[in-house]
């Protein structure tokens, strides 16, 4: 399924298409999306048509985003969506989608240089019934033009930010004239190199004033720039207080532009047995039916073909069936511990945990190469049913619930109120389970302590908390600990190996840490591959779990971690107290991954504890102590 972004200009236009686990991490509420021409930020939900959405029913995760949000959100919903007709490309389904506005609105044309704002006289939209993504501004006053339309209209590069989730046009008038426009501007940027240095320049060809757009950067450019609106683009709406945050010029596509929040559980089945997975497979209908009258619908939709698999129960277990899922006990409890459950499913004693279509293990044995590391228990993840929900992003830094005292705050989700429900999206696939020896890590951790090899990170954890105004005991608030350290650096090393044989990019594999809690400890490592297709993956990284494969895997991760192309400077590289480098011999050639894959955001890794995982490791290069 692929959802569709509709503009809100010159009517409900289809502007392109994007996976749907896009809008949980890089196209989500308050993102800018670059289409092929044009370029949009994606609208608040309180602007989103959710007749046309399906709910994603985990009682978990609503219970985890209520947690987060507040009790008034009631529920999950998938993007809305309606499927493609080719024969049909003006229907009803082509006016269903993500909304979407241009932004920025600021154009410059890609021949004339002009520069000015999208609702002047100067741009018209070029739309295009059946191929969307030609979509597109264009310069209709161009003297360069070279037709009888006029030339491509793109979006000017430049956007201020600040890091209380507020966005802006660039103050193009106020930066060339420092703040007294002249009577009549007209403005060109003229990019007279390949870069962002002095080479791109704003100029007023009315006045004759210019400045490059280098000077906009840095500490002191603030001091020259106005003050932040407290603009929410996405929503339309300015915040009635004044912004006291310092606000910057960015560059769109910049990486720290936006950060997505997003919590992720897997789906586990129910006590009952299939019963529940079938009515969750139909409950796009199901959860429609108001509660009085499910003993007068039900029996005419067991009579459908579409609704043949439900036959087999009698009707008073369906109807208790749908209650349950539509009630759940624990979500109205605002459960947060999402791990823990699914700790429970995997190292369940006397037996599997209950299975269904989506939600399948398979204990296999453990070769020996696992064992040298403590792995004492290896679970192939037949199938899997994973389910996101979106909720909320910030600008610039990365949101940090430990972080009282830093200037990152959440972006705003809607306008006015709080959010009554959230985006969400779920997806099938497979994955392998490993569970480590509680003796041997607690053995391991005690070596990490002796050699002092996690000191450094340790100390830069603190003095982080610290600077932030969290002293005594809330120093070792947002620690993961030594044993989450290996786990998390040993997943990423095999996630780096698995992406060689399995089929999929590393990109795709995504990593789920159980480290429990000081209390009730836990030691385990969850790899998988998720799919938004409704059959799931094929199975080619659950096949790497099989012990012939397993063994040399895990002998071939460690060897690489202790190698990085990067050393000396990684190996040697040391943490400090910025939120951004918390990590030890750790970098993007060796250790680092994609932000789908990682759970920590690439800190708290270090390639030095892996030299401590077995009777014989191989050290790395350098940088160990």
């Amino acid at each position: 399924m692929a959802v569709t972004f509709m503009g809100d200009y010159d009517g409900e236009r289809r502007l392109g298409t994007a996976r749907p686990s896009a809008l949980m991490f890089t196209a989500g509420v308050g993102s800018i999306v670059e289409l092929p021409h044009t370029t949009v930020i994606v609208r608040g939900i309180d602007a989103w048509d959710d007749r046309d959405s399906i709910e994603v029913n985990e009682p978990r995760l609503l219970g985890a985003v209520r947690a987060r949000l507040g009790d008034q959100v009631a529920r999950l919903m998938q993007p809305p969506h309606a499927p493609e007709d080719r024969d049909n490309p003006t229907g009803g389904w082509s006016r269903i989608g993500v909304p979407v506005m241009p932004f920025p609105r600021w154009l410059r044309c890609t021949k004339c240089n002009y520069l000015g704002p999208m609702d002047s006289d100067q741009f018209k939209l070029d739309t295009y019934t059946h191929n969307v993504d030609l979509t597109r501004f264009l310069h209709t006053n161009c003297q360069r033009s070279t037709n009888n339309k006029g030339s491509l209209a793109v979006s000017a590069r430049f956007v201020f930010a600040c890091e209380s989730g507020h966005l802006d046009e660039f103050p193009y008038p106020w930066f060339v004239h420092d703040g007294n426009p002249c009577a009549r501007p007209r403005y060109e940027m003229r990019d007279f190199g390949r870069g962002l240095g002095p080479d791109v320049t704003v100029k007023c060809t009315s006045c004759g004033k210019s400045k490059p757009m280098v000077t906009a950067f840095g500490k002191q450019a603030a001091q020259k720039l106005p003050a932040c609106r407290g603009r929410h683009p996405q929503l339309g709406i300015f915040d009635k207080e004044p912004c006291r945050t310092e606000p910057r010029t960015m560059v769109l596509g910049a990486s720290n532009l936006w950060f997505s929040q997003v919590f992720s559980s897997l789906y586990l089945p129910h006590e009952g047995g299939d019963l529940h997975t079938k009515i969750r497979n139909h409950w796009s209908v199901l959860s429609a039916m108001d509660d009085a009258a499910i003993d007068v619908v039900l029996p005419v939709l067991l009579k459908t073909d579409d609704f043949l698999d439900l036959r087999e129960h009698p009707t008073t277990a369906i109807k208790a069936a749908i209650l349950d899922i539509k009630y759940p006990a624990d979500a109205q409890a605002g459960e947060v511990d999402l791990k823990k459950p699914e700790w429970d499913a995997f190292t369940r004693k006397g037996g599997l945990a209950p299975g269904d279509s989506d939600f399948r293990l398979k204990p296999v044995s453990t070769p020996s190469a696992a064992q040298v590391i403590g792995v004492s228990k290896v679970v192939l993840v037949e199938r899997l049913r994973e389910a996101k929900a979106f909720v909320g992003f910030t600008r610039i830094g990365i949101w940090d619930p430990d972080d009282i005292g830093s200037k990152v705050r959440n972006g705003r989700l809607t306008a006015y109120g709080t959010p009554k429900w959230v985006p969400a999206v779920d997806a099938r696939g497979e994955g392998i389970f490993l569970r480590f020896d509680e003796d041997f890590i607690s053995a391991w951790e005690t070596r990490c302590r002796d050699a002092g090899t996690l000191t450094d990170l340790f100390t830069a954890h603190r003095s982080r908390n610290r600077r932030i105004g969290l002293t005594g005991a809330n120093e070792y608030r947002g620690w993961i600990g030594e044993r989450g350290v290996l786990l998390h650096t040993l997943a990423h090393a095999l996630i780096r190996q698995m992406a060689l044989d399995c089929g999929y990019s590393a990109q795709s594999l995504a990593e789920r840490i159980y480290t429990g809690t000081p209390a009730d400890q836990q030691a385990g490592i969850l790899i998988y591959t998720t799919a938004a297709d409704s059959e799931g993956t094929l199975g080619g990284l659950v096949r790497l779990g099989e012990p012939d494969i397993l063994g040399p895997l895990i002998q071939a991760a460690l060897t690489d971690a202790a190698y990085c192309s990067a050393d000396p400077l990684c190996a040697e590289h040391r943490p400090n107290d910025d939120l951004l480098q918390l990590h030890g011999a750790a970098c993007h050639l060796c250790s680092f991954a994609a932000e789908t894959t990682c759970e920590y955001n690439n800190r708290y890794l270090d390639r030095s504890v892996l030299a401590l995982v077995g009777p014989n490791p191989t050290p790395i290069t350098s940088g160990n102590k």
